[in-house]
């Protein structure tokens, strides 16, 4: 009899829909997922349940969003009936800070069942790594058997909090590649592609995400308008609390032919704007991860990446693909957009060879070492 795996995350996040899938698919145990609830507040992505391979349920329970944090916090009492009921020999934890994985928690190891914690923090993304929170954080962890990192900087953020490096599995949490890969070398194809590039600037900057104040986009601003050539415009994709801030910004300052405000986008709309682009800018000042990266580079675009973003430490290989940026201190940010301009102008990097430069990291890749990370504790 195959041992039965569930996995408890918050909500059906369409990026890892192939991650579970090949789980599903390629492990040699039963695998199903608990969702704390279908979608939160602030996600806008409409997700597609034709793609998902896997068996799942959607927890009853209740659910409070704390907007000032763009956080949603999770009580699914439900959990306790539902683990009864399966019986799973392995719980995967996505994370520790739901009261829903709190509960989980308890009920595996009231009934002897190993744990496994699926973890993307980071010892930048994490505000409080001392003190009470931090001897909490080290004693959830501590009922870990076996842990699942997002890459590189979550596994430093683990050892950190004293696990043990054979315990822990780094995967690396990025996008779905050959969508990207394809459909923008695609769009790049047709036959009016020539002349909606031609509308925009030379070197045309991307950024991607949610307008809220961790993503470091007035940094990003205010570094941009102090470029002065002519040579540069920036597309901004996405929604959020700052969206009139922004555009007063882009007012103010007089940038209106020079910063285009597009609005959110889903996964298929997104294609266009990687595709026009050269240049994607990550400016976040705090970031787990950071998925949006492995879509531009996916797509062929030189990266600037934060030095706060998990994903920068997996993914960014200095010159090649991209730039590690420092988002707080304007002067290194400021260089290194404008050596990336002059990069451009000088000497166009090859987009295949960026869309390559993180091929190995694919869905079967991540899963796989989540598969290791349960096969460890059976």
């Amino acid at each position: 009899m195959k041992p039965k795996v569930i996995l408890i995350t918050n909500i059906i996040s369409p990026y890892r829909i192939p991650v579970w899938n090949y789980i599903a698919k390629t492990g040699d145990f039963d695998f199903k997922i608990f969702f704390m609830k279908e979608t939160e507040y602030n996600r806008e992505w409409k997700i597609p349940l034709e793609e998902i391979q896997f068996q799942y349920k959607i927890l009853s329970g209740l659910h409070l969003p704390i907007k000032k944090l763009e956080w949603e916090i999770h009580l699914n009492l439900s959990v306790l009936i539902e683990l009864k009921k399966e019986n799973p020999d392995i719980v995967i934890l996505d994370g520790y800070d739901a009261p829903t994985i709190w509960l989980a928690l308890f009920w595996a190891k009231l009934h002897g069942k190993k744990v496994v914690f699926w973890i993307g923090s980071t010892l930048f993304s994490s505000k409080r790594l001392k003190g009470i929170v931090g001897w909490f954080k080290k004693m959830i962890l501590g009922f870990g058997n076996s842990f699942i990192a997002y890459g590189q900087a979550a596994k430093d953020y683990l050892t950190h909090f004293g696990i043990p490096e054979e315990k822990i599995f780094v995967g690396c949490n990025v996008c779905n590649q050959d969508f990207f890969r394809t459909q923008t070398n695609s769009y790049r194809e047709n036959k009016d592609f020539l002349q909606e590039r031609a509308k925009y600037s030379p070197v045309t900057f991307l950024f991607v995400g949610r307008f809220v104040d961790g993503k470091g986009i007035f940094e990003m601003l205010h570094i941009l308008k102090e470029i002065k050539k002519e040579n540069w415009n920036l597309i901004l994709v996405g929604n959020g609390p700052l969206y009139k801030k922004i555009q007063q910004f882009i007012k103010d300052n007089d940038l209106q032919n020079k910063i285009e405000l597009v609005g959110f986008k889903q996964q298929n709309e997104l294609i266009k704007y990687y595709a026009l682009s050269d240049i994607f800018i990550f400016p976040s000042l705090q970031e787990a991860y950071g998925i949006v990266v492995s879509e531009a580079l996916s797509s062929g675009l030189f990266a600037l990446s934060s030095k706060y973003a998990g994903a920068t430490y997996d993914l960014i290989q200095e010159g090649a693909n991209g730039y590690i940026i420092d988002p707080k201190n304007s002067r290194d940010f400021k260089s290194k957009v404008q050596l990336a301009i002059e990069k451009f102008i000088q000497n166009p990097p090859d987009r295949n060879k960026i869309s390559d430069s993180i091929k190995k990291f694919t869905s079967a890749y991540y899963g796989q070492k989540v598969i290791e990370a349960v096969k460890y504790v059976l």
